[in-house]
């Protein structure tokens, strides 16, 4: 059986200081008018091989929003593909590093836990990133690309609750 996969978490401005540590492989998520996304894609592309580096361009937004382009299930699609055969770690960034790149991470954790293990891979994912707040959106289209039926949406808002508003720590 394969080995769950290793995920780490960061923002933009943690990029440069991430990318020298142990990542394999990375998904690079920007803002569809990101004026820095040009040039630091043409960096990770020197840096790593184009079968270990995904990059995604959607905006960070709860529901689809005139002048905003929210993701779409074939943006998590794709994404989920190249994971599931990217070398571990997998480095996931976004801009701040909390909200699409936690709920992209989260998805790649159930992808390689597989089903009923979605409680544990959020709790995973906070440990790595105990700033996240996974982009809700983002999660429940994964739930649906993953067929979880709910699972990860509720896993998401348990844990969530337990974490965020009920103090607890993991």
């Amino acid at each position: 059986m394969k080995q769950p996969i290793e995920i780490q978490v960061c923002g933009f401005h943690e990029l440069e200081d991430q990318i020298q540590c142990q990542s394999e492989s990375v998904v690079s998520i920007w803002d569809v008018l990101s004026p820095h996304a040009d040039e630091t894609v043409e960096i990770l592309r020197r840096r790593f091989r184009d079968d270990c580096l995904h990059v995604a361009k959607f905006d960070d937004i709860a529901i689809p929003s005139p002048g905003k382009q929210a993701a779409t299930k074939e943006d998590i699609r794709k994404i989920l593909e190249f994971a599931k055969h990217a070398p571990s770690p997998v480095l996931v960034h976004c801009f701040a590093g909390i909200s699409r790149s936690t709920a992209v991470a989260y998805a790649i954790l159930c992808q390689s836990h597989g089903p009923g293990e979605e409680d544990v891979c959020m709790e995973r994912l906070l440990r790595a990133r105990p700033q996240a707040a996974p982009n809700a959106y983002i999660v429940a289209l994964a739930d649906e690309v993953l067929e979880r039926n709910g699972a990860m949406n509720a896993a998401y808002e348990t844990v969530m609750r337990r974490y965020i508003i009920g103090g607890a720590t993991l």
